[in-house]
Parts: C-alpha cells; structure tokens; sequence
C-alpha cells in the first residue's frame, strides 16, 4: 500500500465512530464534542448546500450515523467498551487530562447529547409533516364567486369537477402525480366517459381522492358522482 496515499476514504469504508466524527482515538471529549457539533451542522436541514448535492435520505442516514457515533462516544464508560471491543488503544491520559471535562460534566454531555437526538427526531418528523403539506398546497387566486358555487353545489359532476380543478390550478399531471391515478382514468373521470373506467368500487376510491386534493367534501362528491355512474350504467343496459 502507498503510504503517500491521502485519498479519503468513502463513506463505505468508514468503519469506526472515530472516522463518522472525523477524530482520533487519542481525542479528547471536548475534541469530541467540537467535532460533533461541526460534523452534524453540515447534514442539518438548516443546511440547503449539501441537501442540493446528496439525496435527503443519505444525508438522514449519516445523521444517524453521526448521532450514533456521539452517543457512544460522548459517554466514558461506552466509549471504553467501545474501544475494547474494536481493539482501540488510545492514550489514555489524552483522554482524561486536565484539558478535558470531568467524568460528571462527560456523562452531563452525553445525557445533553441524548436529549439533542430526541429533538432532532421530534424537528425531523415535523419537517416531514412540513414537505408533505407544502406538496398538497394549492396555490391560486381566491375568486368568491366560484368559491359561493363550490359551497352551495350538492351534485358534482366531471364537468363541475373539473371546473374547480382548473379555477384551483392543478394541471390534470399534477394531480395524476398527488393522487397516483393515471391521467386517462382522471381525463376519462372529467367527461364522463364511463364504458372506459373499471368496476365502480374503483371509482368511488378515485373520486374520493381526487376531491381530497381539490379539498371538497369528500362523502358529498363521492356519493354524487357514483350516482351518476350507476344510472349510466343502468341505462346501458
């Protein structure tokens, strides 16, 4: 092997909690502590440059992984059983030095560090709820005309429905991507052509979610519209 080669290692090959927080075995729990803090700021949400690089799922894992390696490491006495189960022989007066916080203000940083993850589980999850809400969010002009219209509808058709569609403006892509249904049944579902949709059950399940998306009553269209399809079925008969 080179030992000129530096190249840094990948993140595959990065084996230990010592090489997730970039530290040596010989750091100090401060060192720790400051890599940690300055390691974890780089994979944060508040982050945008590396979240316009690495996929959001990546960078959650190395968060994890970071957290991980802190939590363990943070601690004394886990990190000694961490150090001998992977064979780790750090000085140990680096470790415990006067340089370095006291057994009692170690374990208060680990319980700190432990309360730090709680948080970061409660901001993720928030976060989540935040990125699902702004996909759903229908951004148009408020005409309280149509709105009145909409209010005071109690039978929709394809027609009224996609009337609001359109006043709301979602492209029928748009609300195939939010609602999973292919653009023919929806393009099909707005003209009533219902010889080219499948079994009603299946209709009523697409009606339901694409008045979710519009953020109509989904009962009062769902039930209205079914009418509509089983009298043009009966008819055809």
């Amino acid at each position: 092997m080179d030992e000129n080669n530096t190249e840094e290692p990948s993140r595959e090959e990065i084996t230990t909690y010592y090489e997730i927080l970039e530290v040596s075995p010989r750091s100090t729990l401060q060192e720790i502590h400051n890599q940690y803090m300055k390691v974890k700021s780089a994979y944060t949400h508040d982050n945008p440059a590396v979240y316009s690089i690495l996929p959001a799922a990546e960078c959650q894992e190395m968060m994890e992984k970071i957290e991980e390696a802190y939590f363990i490491l943070s601690s004394p006495r886990k990190r000694r059983e961490y150090d001998l189960a992977h064979g780790i022989k750090p000085n140990s007066s680096s470790l415990y030095g006067r340089d370095t916080p006291t057994i009692a203000e170690a374990e208060g940083m680990h319980e700190r560090a432990t309360e730090d993850q709680h948080r970061l589980n409660i901001s993720r999850t928030n976060i989540s709820k935040k990125i699902v809400e702004n996909r759903f969010n229908l951004d148009y002009s408020v005409d309280e005309d149509m709105e009145h219209k909409i209010e005071t509808t109690s039978e929709f058709s394809g027609v009224i429905l996609k009337e609001i569609r359109e006043y709301k403006n979602l492209s029928i892509e748009r609300l195939a991507d939010l609602t999973k249904i292919s653009k023919t049944y929806l393009k099909n579902i707005e003209d009533e052509n219902f010889e080219t949709l499948p079994a009603t059950v299946y209709i009523r399940g697409f009606i339901f979610q694409y008045a979710k998306i519009l953020k109509l009553s989904q009962e009062l269209v769902t039930d209205t519209y079914i009418k509509r399809v089983k009298q043009a079925r009966a008819t055809s008969i």
